[in-house]
């Protein structure tokens, strides 16, 4: 008879006290040594959730469309095993994105996370962050146990699944293999019982025999009258798992749903008797003390619902890889032949092991793969961000050079796969890498969310510094009643930065602000995102600043600029994107001159004016009523944008080289004079000359009279 050993050993022990005896019940020395191969969270991606929800929702649409499901009654999914709720999160959200789009739309959608204990159901709900969703309930109850019946009613809302009338949705995500299996065998026409007998023992093993006892002419209640008979029929001499307690759960729930179930599960299994005749239930013949992981029999687990005239079908990529089951009752409703075509086709779609695939794949990429394979990886996961746990580490210490499309792609993705991450507690570093790497990008406001879901103050009050709200980070951080030396390290930093802004005559904080734009003064905190958004060569050339080769340069230039009193320099800060852009206004006697630029991330969206309207402000509030400006003059976009605020050209251009630059004036006291004087081309020139400026006023091209305006 075939014992030998056909899976992959996993995790767990057992008790010492199970050497005494021989002949030790399987059951009792399986449960003891077993460990899942995976767990329910491992397997739990946002593409089988995609798959699955389309499927559940296409049953409910096929029963409504045969009148068999009432809109007005509740539709319940049961979870058998939702572990710490990452795919009960992942499914019900796609749930309610399809049934939005199916005609057995309701809004009673309930989910039902089955627990075999109390004391696990009050925290879980809480912890997997549900509180408050009416839709969501947790039930005690163990199907597999028939003396628990009949169905309680829901711990919080007494919802009653049973009760509703339509068929219900089964969940059965690493479900099966926890549940307690039987040892049975056919040999030669006879069925058998197995029993465990320990041989040998040592720090790492058990070795074992196995006893068998002819238990033909005996009632087992383990195994269906039907099953028997099948087994005898088609196995000659091998070792078969019967899954007891999933046959008693399944019988358990299709018959309080009066045979109206839809049973969707997946673990490592067999599930055709090829595999069993081939010895893929046999179960080994040296146990590790780590653990085994033993394979569900899910033919034995359909053979009787198919017998009943229940659907099935079932995937799996590997011999005693993942299998996926699909069961559906549909008692007294005819269904096309399509229509199982139809599910076959969606759940179909994704398998569990393809999700395992790609983690492989991540792991296995050498650290300079490009960001785009990366990318590529992670959307075939369906934007699961544990794909890439590896990734968001490095990042988050040494973030890579993306390319501007890149950049785009990956911000475009990451609220994705914020989406689909988990959120349990011991996920909490790959959500901080997440967030981290969400704030290299520029997405300050998706960072926050991660940070304040673990309620990280300190990272949270550090993302508002970097957005322009100082005063709303210094706030968070003195809230903390247990401060810890991280927090009171920025509180002292932020606090130094508010105390030097006071001391500048040239800020005024009072009217900085535009609802999510504001601005702060330029300093050595914004080198990083000034060097990344200053990539554009065209913002160089239309602004006439220097090329910048390396955030040094660009903190040096900073440091230089700072030390001149009669200059006033503001970084655009953007409550969710954070640095934007700059404007800069150099003053001498009562005269400044300005310009702006707005990153290459962040042009088009009316940054520039705004920031512009914000700087009049400072400088009215600094003693400058008399703001002048350049711009080339086939520059139409910062053309449009300085005249909406009220700059108007000056008919004055600078001496060549610079002739195709214009000059544009704004008088922020008296508003706009219908004239330009000599005194003003005057005070002009006079600025160009007090503040070093390389142009030079042409006196040939002054055309004293009116200012125009280009429409």
């Amino acid at each position: 008879m075939n014992t030998a050993q056909a899976w992959t050993p996993a995790s767990t022990a057992v008790s010492e006290t199970n050497k005494l005896g021989d002949g030790i019940e399987f059951t009792e020395f399986a449960q003891a040594m077993h460990a899942p191969s995976l767990t329910v969270d491992a397997m739990a991606t946002p593409c089988l959730a995609d798959a699955w929800a389309k499927a559940i929702v296409e049953v409910w649409q096929l029963e409504y469309e045969a009148s068999s499901l009432d809109p007005e009654q509740p539709l319940y999914v049961l979870d058998l095993s939702p572990g710490s709720g990452h795919f009960a999160r992942l499914i019900l959200q796609a749930l309610r994105e399809h049934m939005s789009r199916s005609d057995a739309h309701t809004h009673n959608l309930r989910y039902l996370a089955c627990f075999d204990q109390e004391s696990i159901e009050v925290d879980w709900i809480v912890d997997a962050g549900f509180a408050g969703d009416e839709g969501i309930d947790t039930l005690t109850w163990d199907p597999s146990c028939e003396s628990m019946n009949p169905v309680p009613p829901s711990t919080q809302y007494n919802y009653r699944w049973n009760a509703a009338g339509n068929p219900v949705a089964v969940l059965a995500l690493g479900y099966l293999q926890r549940q307690s299996a039987q040892l049975r065998a056919v040999h030669y026409g006879q069925w058998l019982e197995g029993r465990v007998c320990i041989t040998a023992s040592d720090a790492l093993h058990y070795d074992v025999n196995y006893q068998w006892e002819d238990i033909s002419g005996s009632n087992d209640m383990a195994l269906p009258e039907s099953l028997r008979q099948r087994y005898l029929r088609t196995l000659q001499s091998v070792c078969v798992l019967i899954p007891d307690a999933g046959l008693r759960a399944l019988h358990c729930i299709t018959k309080i749903s009066a045979g109206r179930c839809f049973w969707l599960a997946a673990d490592r299994g067999v599930m055709n008797e090829t595999q069993l005749r081939w010895g893929a239930s046999s179960p080994p013949a040296q146990w590790q003390r780590s653990g085994v992981a033993l394979p569900v029999n899910f033919h034995a687990l359909a053979y009787d619902q198919i017998r009943e005239g229940a659907w099935s079908k079932h995937w799996q990529l590997e011999d005693v890889g993942i299998v996926v089951q699909v069961l559906w009752r549909h008692d007294g409703i005819d269904v096309p032949p399509v229509c199982y075509q139809t599910l076959a086709r969606l759940l179909g779609a994704y398998h569990p092991d393809e999700a395992l695939c790609c983690h492989e794949m991540a792991s296995a990429l050498p650290m300079e793969a490009s960001p785009a394979l990366r990318l590529t990886l992670m959307r075939a996961a369906g934007y699961d961000p544990r794909v890439l746990r590896s990734t968001w580490s490095v990042w988050a210490e040494t973030p890579p050079e993306f390319s501007d499309a890149e950049r785009q792609s990956w911000r475009d993705a990451l609220p994705y796969a914020w989406k689909y991450c988990p959120r349990s507690g011991d996920e909490s570093m790959l959500r901080h890498q997440l967030a981290v790497v969400a704030t290299h990008l520029g997405l300050f406001q998706l960072a926050r969310d991660i940070f304040a879901f673990d309620a990280n103050a300190n990272c949270v009050a550090w993302c508002d510094a970097m957005c322009g709200d100082l005063e709303r980070a210094l706030e968070r951080l003195s809230g903390q009643a247990d401060a810890d030396d991280f927090a009171m390290l920025l509180h002292e930093e932020f606090a130094a930065r508010a105390a030097h802004w006071r001391t500048l005559d040239w800020y005024h904080a009072a009217c900085a602000r535009d609802g999510d734009l504001a601005l702060e003064p330029l300093g050595a905190e914004h080198v990083d995102a000034f060097f990344d958004q200053y990539r554009d060569p065209q913002i160089g050339i239309l602004t006439g600043l220097p090329d910048f080769e390396s955030p040094d340069a660009v903190r040096a230039w900073i440091i230089s600029r700072g030390n001149d009193a009669g200059r006033a320099s503001y970084a655009v800060m953007h409550a969710d994107a954070g640095f934007v852009g700059v404007v800069s206004l150099h003053a001498s006697e009562g005269s400044g001159y300005f310009y702006f630029w707005i990153g290459c991330d962040y042009q088009g969206r009316e940054y520039g004016r705004r920031a512009g309207r914000l700087l009049q402000l400072q400088a009215a509030a600094w003693g400058v009523p008399y703001l002048f400006t350049s711009v080339y003059t086939d520059n139409q976009r910062s053309l449009d944008a300085l005249e909406s605020l009220g700059f108007r050209r000056m008919n004055t251009r600078a001496k060549p080289p610079d002739d195709e630059l214009i000059f544009m004036l704004c008088e922020l006291s008296d508003g706009i004079e219908n004239r330009v004087s000599q005194s003003t081309v005057n005070r002009l020139a006079n600025l160009l000359i007090a503040t070093e400026s390389h142009l030079v006023v042409d006196s040939a091209t002054s055309d004293v009279g009116t200012l125009t305006m280009t429409i």
